[in-house]
């Protein structure tokens, strides 16, 4: 087993797309872990990869497991923001690029 890990900027899907086509080519299993926000990147992400839908096409390798680490699940096609209904929840706290959880009742 082999731990790929790549930083997702810029482009996320396309970013994800390409670290797991490299390893599905290799003709390795692979297995995805995502956090938090990532849910809805990967669930978008991974189209065409499972290793059932590349060996009907011949190919080897391919996503054979997901795991999701407290991470959003959404349909594939849809952002964190749309599945929330395109408004801020109370609890999430936007401080510049990040999101970070409100407890209000936490001390």
């Amino acid at each position: 087993m082999r731990l790929v890990s790549r930083p997702v900027t810029g482009d996320d899907i396309a970013t994800i797309r390409e670290a797991v086509s490299k390893e599905a080519d290799a003709g390795n299993d692979v297995i995805i872990a995502c956090h938090s926000g990532s849910g809805s990147q990967v669930n978008s992400a991974l189209s065409g990869f499972s290793k059932i839908e590349r060996e009907k096409q011949g190919k080897k390798g391919g996503v054979v497991k997901l795991v999701f680490l407290c991470a959003f699940v959404v349909p594939e096609g849809v952002s964190l923001f749309d599945a929330v209904g395109r408004k801020e929840p109370e609890l999430w706290n936007i401080q510049v690029r990040m999101l970070l959880p409100y407890y209000p009742n936490f001390d």
